[in-house]
């Protein structure tokens, strides 16, 4: 993803011990977020290039 607004992906997690993964690719200037995470469980990231941005993931709870 180039120059991303609020957030480039975000991942909804419905049940507790649910795992999403991102697996790959990069984002690039990125004022706020890359990955929201709102819900249960686990965001895993690998391999993932990330470049000019504020943070990395942001989690709700």
């Amino acid at each position: 993803w180039e120059d991303i607004c609020e957030d480039a992906i975000t991942v909804r997690g419905d049940s507790e011990g649910q795992e999403s993964w991102i697996i790959g690719g990069g984002a690039y200037h990125a004022g706020d977020k890359v990955v929201q995470h709102n819900g249960c469980g686990t965001v895993n990231i690998i391999n993932f290039y990330a470049e000019d941005y504020g943070k990395l993931l942001r989690s709700c709870g």
